[in-house]
């Protein structure tokens, strides 16, 4: 498996279809949501901060598939 690097992470390249993609965008919405509300404040950069989630979460199912 080839990596690629975006922004300093890096990842393993993966078939990512509409479908995968949607059900993370919903993950990091729910999980922004509690973010949001322990900060008791809206995060103006949620985009950096669902980018950095749904990145997370390919890294965590990329090492299971390899582990």
């Amino acid at each position: 498996m080839r990596a690629k690097n975006w922004g300093g992470d890096t990842i393993p390249r993966f078939e990512l279809d509409k479908a995968k993609l949607a059900t993370l965008i919903r993950r990091a919405q729910q999980a922004h949501a509690l973010y949001e509300r322990s900060k008791g404040r809206t995060d103006d950069r949620w985009a950096e901060w669902y980018a950095g989630y749904i990145l997370e979460q390919l890294k965590k199912e990329s090492d299971e598939h390899t582990n």
